[in-house]
């Protein structure tokens, strides 16, 4: 084989609403330039039918996601919420994260890179009711511009 792969397909619902990140690796650093990481818990269940009882059996799995790539990032922060079904591609990264008491902690996420990655809505657009001006206007202050354009009007 020539070379190696690591490439990971998701999809899921959001098990909260998208937030900016902090600072965790050295890739999450960029945030300190300037640029906005998104992060959000994506919720994938496995369904099957226990072959000894007959019952449905069914196994919910939390993966961390964190999106470095601005697109990618500002269509997360304006048009999802936590329950959105979605379609993630993207690689795996380990790292270490220090706990509150100052423990060290495998952690592994869930990367969409300024490279590489890619994020589909799926279903319908959630509705955000009267706070979609106010996400909009933290989104632009984030990003350092006057005003965010909707490309949905």
């Amino acid at each position: 084989m020539a070379g190696n792969i690591n490439k990971v397909i998701l999809i899921g619902h959001l098990g909260c609403d998208p937030t900016t990140a902090n600072a965790q690796s050295i890739e999450h650093a960029a945030q300190a330039a300037g640029e906005i990481v998104v992060s959000f818990s994506l919720l994938t269940t496995e369904r099957w039918v226990d072959r000894k009882s007959g019952m449905r059996r069914d196994r919910t799995q939390c993966h961390h996601i964190a999106i470095f790539n601005q697109q990618l990032a500002e269509v997360a922060f304006r048009y999802l919420l936590k329950g959105s079904e979605v379609y993630i591609e993207g690689q795996i990264q380990n790292g270490l994260l220090e706990d509150q008491n100052g423990q060290q902690r495998a952690t592994t996420e869930i990367v969409l890179s300024r490279r590489r990655g890619e994020l589909v809505t799926l279903g319908r657009p959630p509705r955000r009711g009267g706070v979609a001006a106010d996400l909009d206007a933290e989104l632009a202050g984030m990003l350092g511009t006057a005003e965010v354009s909707d490309a949905s009007t």
